[in-house]
């Protein structure tokens, strides 16, 4: 399957300031009581000096039994700006990633804020199962 959102990546490669770890950064509304029916999921993947990959998903959970859909393809984003920064700039989307600190973690990144893709939109998703800084 072909990814029409790909578009080439012709910038000057900035190297992070942050660090990103493979894994899972969920919907924070799902912490506490909170029960969603349907929230986005986005993975990160082969992390590098200078870019990342990432796949967001769609979840639901219609009867306590989770579905989950790929509904942006594998990507990849690169870091951007002073490297606390990135961004994915595709053919029909360019997603923007910022890093906030709300952990108290920095340059460790647990919490990611992504603008660009309806679905990602003012939401923050966290990783709460990176060592040295789980929380719940």
């Amino acid at each position: 399957m072909e990814d029409e959102n790909k578009a080439p990546q012709n910038k000057d490669k900035v190297v992070g300031k942050v660090k990103l770890s493979d894994g899972i950064y969920f919907d924070d509304r799902r912490f506490g009581d909170n029960v969603l029916k349907s929230y986005c999921e986005v993975e990160i993947s082969n992390i590098t000096d200078t870019s990342f990959d990432f796949t967001v998903y769609e979840v639901n959970v219609p009867e306590g039994e989770e579905n989950k859909k790929v509904i942006f393809l594998t990507n990849t984003a690169v870091f951007t700006d002073d490297g606390m920064k990135a961004a994915f700039y595709g053919k029909k989307y360019t997603l923007d990633f910022t890093f906030p600190n709300k952990h108290n973690a920095e340059p460790i990144v647990t919490d990611i804020e992504i603008s660009g893709f309806e679905p990602l939109e003012g939401r923050t998703y966290v990783n709460n199962g990176i060592p040295g800084h789980e929380f719940g």
